[in-house]
C-alpha cells in the first residue's frame, strides 16, 4: 500500500472512540502523524495522514490486525460539498488522481453507506449511483478484471448526499466481505440467536483450507455457560461432542442428539478436564472475571483452541480490553501471536477472542 492520503475504517456504531484509540496507538508506535475524523454513532473513522507519512507502508493497518475495524480502505480522498447533480464528475476526478501511478485495473466496484440508521436511508441512492459510475469508469479508462486477485476494488462510501469517501481496498489488507460484514442466516432450529456469534467466529478465525480439521468426530468441546445451547448447537451441527456446563436447562433437541452431556455446575468453578479439544464461553459477566477463568484453562493446557466473548464495560472499554489481553498473554504464558481478538459483526457490547494452544 502506498501514496495514502486518507484512510477509511468501518466499525460498529458507537465504537468509533475505541477504534480511534486503537489506531492512535498503532500510528504512534510507527511514528506516523494523523488526524481522525468521526462523530459518535457514525459507524466509521477517517484517518487523514500528514505529509510524507502518506507514502509510507501502512500494511500494519490491515483489517486482520485491527480489533474494532470491520473494513479498511486506503489510497483515498474524502469529498465534501458534492453537487446535487452530476456527482460522478468529482468522484471520477478523485479516482483519476488515485490511479495516477497505478495500473488502470479494478476487481469490483462497491457503493455503500455506514451501517447506521441514518446511513441506511442512503441505500436506494447508492443503488441508483451504480450504473452512472460504471459508465464513468469506462470513460476514465479503468478496466474491471475478475481473473486477478492482486488488484484493488473501488469503494465509494456516501456519508450523506454531499459527502463521500473514495478509496481502494487491497486484498491483503481488507475484509473479503462487503463493508466487512459477514451476513449469516439464522438456523430455525437453533436455541438462540447467539449461535451466529460462534458461527461467525469459526469462519473468521479458522483457515478455510483446514476448516474440517477443527471438527473431527473424535473431538470434544466444553461450553461454559451453555444454556440454552446457542453455541453448543454449532458443535452438534459439526458432529462434535459437547460438555455443556450450566445450571440452566439445555434445549431438548440438543439433548436428543446424543452429542451433549449437561453438567449442572457453575462455569467459574468448573475445573479443566483432560482430553478436550475446544473450550468456548459466552458468559455475561465482568471481563476481568471471565479473563481470570480463561487464564486458569490456558495455564492447564487441557484444550487446543478457545473461543470466548468478553463483555465490555460501559466506560473505558478499550482500556479494560487491553488490560485483559495483556493478562491473558502474560499470566497464561502464551505468545501474543496465539491470541486473536475481533469485534465481529454479530457481537454487540463484546469482543471475541481466539486462543490457539495447538502451536
Amino acid at each position: 500500500m502506498s501514496q495514502h492520503r486518507d484512510m477509511f475504517f468501518f466499525c460498529r456504531s458507537d465504537f468509533e472512540k475505541e477504534l480511534v484509540m486503537e489506531l492512535y496507538g498503532l500510528f504512534q508506535m510507527n511514528r506516523i502523524t494523523a488526524d481522525f475524523i468521526y462523530e459518535n454513532g457514525c459507524g466509521y473513522v477517517v484517518a487523514h495522514i500528514h505529509g510524507d507519512d502518506a507514502n509510507r507502508d501502512l500494511s500494519f493497518l490491515s483489517c486482520r490486525n485491527l480489533i474494532f475495524a470491520r473494513q479498511v480502505l486506503g489510497n483515498g480522498a474524502l469529498l465534501t460539498d458534492l453537487p446535487d447533480t452530476r456527482r460522478t464528475e468529482p468522484v471520477l476526478s478523485a479516482l483519476k488522481s488515485i490511479y495516477a501511478s497505478s495500473e488502470p485495473l479494478y476487481k469490483n466496484l462497491f457503493i455503500s453507506h455506514p451501517d447506521t440508521q441514518q446511513g441506511k436511508e442512503l441505500a436506494k441512492f447508492c443503488k441508483k449511483f451504480e450504473t452512472p459510475m460504471q459508465n464513468g469508469l469506462k470513460r476514465l479508462g479503468l478496466k474491471k478484471v475478475f481473473s486477478r486477485d492482486d488488484i484493488p476494488s473501488i469503494h465509494i462510501v456516501f456519508l450523506d448526499y454531499k459527502t463521500a469517501y473514495i478509496g481502494l481496498s487491497f486484498p491483503d489488507c481488507s475484509s473479503e466481505f462487503f463493508d466487512g460484514i459477514m451476513r449469516l442466516k439464522f438456523p430455525k432450529d437453533a436455541p438462540s440467536r447467539s449461535t451466529l456469534k460462534l458461527e461467525e467466529a469459526f469462519h473468521y478465525f479458522l483457515p478455510k483450507e483446514k476448516y474440517r480439521e477443527y471438527f473431527r468426530p473424535t473431538f470434544q468441546a466444553v461450553d461454559l455457560g451453555a444454556a440454552p445451547g446457542g453455541w453448543t448447537y454449532q458443535f452438534v451441527k459439526e458432529g462434535v461432542f459437547v460438555n455443556a456446563v450450566d445450571h440452566g436447562a439445555m434445549h431438548p433437541s440438543l439433548m436428543k442428539s446424543g452429542l451433549v452431556a449437561h453438567l449442572e455446575e457453575d462455569a467459574f468453578n468448573f475445573q479443566p478436564i483432560k482430553g478436550i479439544d475446544w473450550l468456548v464461553c459466552d458468559i455475561v459477566d465482568k471481563p476481568s472475571r471471565v479473563t481470570k477463568m480463561l487464564v486458569k484453562w490456558i495455564k492447564k493446557r487441557e484444550c487446543k483452541w478457545i473461543i470466548c466473548n468478553l463483555k465490555l464495560p460501559m466506560k473505558k472499554r478499550y482500556e479494560e480490553l487491553v488490560k485483559c489481553l495483556h493478562q491473558i498473554v502474560s499470566e497464561g504464558r502464551i505468545d501474543s501471536s496465539q491470541l486473536l481478538c475481533k469485534h465481529l459483526y454479530h457481537d454487540r457490547e463484546e469482543v471475541t477472542l481466539f486462543v490457539n494452544l495447538s502451536k
